[in-house]
């Protein structure tokens, strides 16, 4: 469940911390372990069975993640096309079930992995021009910048949380 909640709700922002620590050592590993325990904690509160229809990825890449995905949070204007992206990927690794289930978290998790990296080599030059700014913006005030994370969590939650035989 742990890649699947990354890659859905926080795609974006997490692949700009993994991938820049290919990019260019400027990101403090520990400090990028911690943001991920305190995801993975936060994270504790999701129910199963939960499923996400076309509309829900929509939402959640049109709505939910620019409020953290934007040049007030990061420090640096983002990707122009980070959106589309998101949604391709995301859309092209998960087109229904139940997201508690093992087999499609295996699948949409497998998916992830191939294709991220082709988000290394289309952001790559980005990331490496950015990843001090990021750091210092994101990374180092993460006691800050979590609560806007949570709060973008929990809309996403509130809103796919409907069972899935009520859909």
């Amino acid at each position: 469940m742990k890649k699947i909640y990354f890659a859905i709700l926080c795609f974006g922002l997490l692949s700009i911390f993994s991938a820049s620590l290919f990019a260019k050592q400027c990101f403090d590993g520990h400090q990028l372990s911690n943001i991920g325990k305190d995801l993975k904690q936060y994270s504790k509160h999701l129910s199963c069975p939960f499923s996400l229809q076309t509309q829900d990825i929509n939402w959640i890449v049109d709505q939910a993640l620019p409020k953290v995905i934007n040049q007030q949070f990061l420090g640096v204007e983002p990707p122009s096309d980070w959106q589309a992206m998101g949604k391709l990927l995301v859309l092209t690794c998960y087109s229904e079930g139940n997201l508690c289930d093992s087999t499609v978290q295996k699948d949409l998790g497998a998916c992830l992995t191939a294709n991220g990296a082709l988000l290394l080599v289309k952001y790559g030059s980005w990331l490496s021009d950015n990843c001090e700014v990021l750091q210092k913006n994101v990374v180092e005030k993460w006691d800050e910048k979590k609560k806007l994370v949570y709060q973008a969590i929990d809309e996403v939650l509130t809103r796919i949380k409907t069972p899935l035989q009520a859909r």
